[in-house]
């Protein structure tokens, strides 16, 4: 079984890119064409383009694509890959076209000619996918009633986990974030970075007016307007606990996380895609041995639930109280959740699934 993973995504940085990319490979031959800052090829079956633009994306990806007339499958992974799968799906005429819905971007939420764009080519990858992947039982219900006539969706949930490359030295990154290990604060870690929409400022502010000793890591700020309100907020309200970081690659990042006491994850409720959101990074926090403190979510509130790894409130403020105030209990089943291999069990489980539907689509089924 061969597929052409067509993603817009830096796998360096895109957690759920990793994961859908491990499970393919478990039990296919797959040829992956995503995009980093680095050369545009490395080998016979990695792909890498440089993404200047977005049209550049396409036609990259569709001259790739070419080459590659013996697939049986094409994997459209999330919105930006819609537009060369369909093309190379009238081309290479694969046995069936896979798309991972990993957002839910309605059209009539959406605001924008580039999203309602976005969206349209969505909806017609949907309608042409013989099997649609989305990120929670939530998020399919919402599906079928939106799409109506759809192929086969199966569930994938952000399973996934940090890991270390080959190139990692503790050494590098004890250096690096000495600053970690001399901070004897309660280490609060959020991977949205600077972004306002993630209720960054409603962080900094709960964090500002917790009653022990912390410090507030925003990590994957960018260079823009967002890091400059951010800071000018800090500064405006004196607030002395918040320290901005840039994006961190993996082993940075899971070396950064496994240094803190309890990650952030935050959505808001004002569109179905952030209510029904599907965090990956409530995984990898807990294994990295971390606490979870959310936003009182569908998906996430089910998750905490079911395995006691942290807590959640629609005050994030609260959450973190309860966090701090229950981590003996919470680091327990964390060890649980980790030793019984949660991830791991799921990324397999989904692996079978999805090879069993890829197998019947392959024999016209």
């Amino acid at each position: 079984m061969k597929i052409l993973f067509i993603s817009a995504a830096n796998k360096n940085f895109d957690g759920r890119t990793r994961a859908l990319l491990d499970v393919l490979n478990s039990f296919a031959d797959v040829v992956d064409i995503t995009t980093t800052q680095e050369s545009d090829f490395v080998n016979n079956s990695s792909y890498y383009v440089n993404y200047k633009s977005y049209k550049e994306f396409i036609r990259k990806a569709v001259e790739i694509g070419k080459e590659h007339r013996d697939v049986d499958f094409i994997f459209a992974d999330n919105r930006k890959a819609t537009v060369p799968a369909l093309k190379l799906n009238k081309l290479l005429k694969p046995k069936a076209v896979i798309y991972d819905a990993r957002e839910l971007y309605l059209q009539r939420e959406t605001h924008g000619f580039a999203s309602k764009v976005g969206c349209f080519f969505e909806s017609r990858m949907i309608a042409k996918a013989a099997l649609t992947i989305c990120a929670n039982e939530e998020r399919k219900q919402v599906m079928e009633k939106e799409y109506g006539k759809i192929g086969a969706i199966l569930v994938f949930e952000n399973f996934r986990k940090l890991s270390y490359s080959k190139e990692f030295s503790e050494e590098v990154m004890k250096l690096k974030f000495d600053y970690l290990n001399g901070d004897d604060s309660f280490k609060i870690v959020s991977t949205a970075g600077c972004e306002i929409e993630r209720g960054t400022k409603e962080l900094i502010e709960a964090a500002a007016k917790l009653n022990f000793n912390n410090t507030l890591y925003l990590v994957g700020c960018k260079e823009n307007a967002e890091k400059q309100e951010i800071e000018a907020f800090i500064e405006e309200n004196k607030i002395k606990n918040v320290k901005l970081v840039p994006r961190l690659n993996q082993d940075e990042l899971k070396y950064f996380v496994s240094k803190c006491d309890v990650g952030i994850a935050m959505y808001h409720k004002k569109n179905s895609n952030n209510l029904y959101c599907s965090s990956g990074k409530i995984y990898e926090y807990a294994y990295e041995g971390i606490a979870v403190a959310t936003t009182d979510n569908p998906p996430m509130k089910r998750v905490l639930d079911e395995y006691g790894i942290g807590a959640y409130d629609s005050d994030i403020g609260k959450a973190l109280v309860s966090v701090h105030d229950n981590m003996n209990d919470i680091k327990k089943n964390i060890e649980t959740f980790v030793g019984d291999r949660v991830v791991e069990k799921k990324q397999e489980e989904f692996a079978s699934d999805l090879r069993k539907c890829m197998e019947d689509l392959q024999d016209g089924k």
